[in-house]
């Protein structure tokens, strides 16, 4: 059997080698992440009174780092942070050597190395380096300042619309549609919300779910047309005042614990799927 030719003259572009290395960074991230979160916490402010060792029951250590790296305030626990960075070692003394130099490219070691023109080797030091990075990068994540909802929906209208805006843009390019056979099309149509040559719905009628519903009594009627700040508007004054202000809360409570890899990958549509079931008093998905 004859051995396949190499590709020599193949010219990789910078920016896919980075995704590409950056999906993987996140991937750990989560990973790590989801096992912190796995961990009780040990906070102080969550004991029981009879038992200054207990471990509490509705948090968890990856809320403790977060308390703390929010609030650097010395009377959060520094086990947390311990715990993190036991993770991440972890998770990287599981990487076959190849997987670890790739990761490493993206450490403030290598680009010494690289501009020293020095020598690097497999073993102790790299993983030292992609350890402390994932360690940075996690630390990063857990220092960020709560997100309000209203602007977290804010970011997947604008979202929406530039996706829909492309969507569309690409369908004028190459329909070569009657116009006749398109009128009739739209006439059979129950609800002329979009044009039905474009896949995507307009942002308002995505979140229709939610100000069309019952709760809401019929008072709004948000316009395809309508900008995405009078859409997070009405978004909030029903979420508060038709269905009540503790699920929006619950719902900012679980974007913020969202990784923003995880805040990254949800759209319009997702997010209102999981928001109309908060506000029905179903909760919001396990994380």
């Amino acid at each position: 059997m004859s051995t396949p030719e190499r590709k020599t003259n193949i010219h990789i572009k910078h920016d896919d080698i980075v995704r590409i290395i950056e999906d993987k960074y996140d991937r750990y991230i989560r990973e790590i992440i989801d096992n912190i979160r796995a961990m009780p916490s040990k906070s102080k402010s969550c004991e029981f009174e009879d038992d200054d060792d207990a471990w509490a029951i509705d948090d968890n250590a990856w809320e403790d780092w977060r308390s703390e790296q929010r609030s650097k305030s010395s009377d959060t626990p520094e086990s947390a942070a311990n715990i993190a960075r036991d993770e991440c070692a972890k998770n990287i003394r599981k990487l076959p050597d190849d997987e670890l130099a790739l990761l490493w490219t993206m450490t403030h070691e290598y680009d010494n190395v690289t501009r020293l023109e020095g020598y690097w080797t497999y073993g102790e030091p790299m993983r030292s380096s992609v350890t402390q990075e994932l360690y940075r990068r996690i630390q990063e994540i857990a220092a960020e300042p709560p997100i309000s909802l209203h602007s977290f929906i804010l970011t997947l209208v604008y979202s929406w619309n530039e996706d829909r805006l492309k969507e569309q843009a690409e369908c004028d390019e190459t329909d070569e549609e009657p116009v006749e056979e398109s009128v009739n099309r739209m006439d059979d149509r129950d609800n002329n919300w979009f044009d039905d040559r474009h896949r995507m719905p307009s942002a308002a009628a995505v979140t229709r779910t939610i100000w069309d519903a019952d709760e809401t009594g019929g008072w709004w009627c948000l316009g395809e047309d309508d900008n995405p700040s009078t859409i997070a508007d009405v978004l909030e004054f029903v979420g508060k005042d038709c269905f009540g202000g503790w699920q929006w809360q619950e719902m900012e409570n679980y974007i913020n614990r969202l990784t923003p890899y995880e805040r990254r990958m949800m759209n319009l549509s997702e997010f209102i799927e999981i928001f109309y079931g908060v506000l029905l008093g179903d909760g919001p998905p396990a994380n």
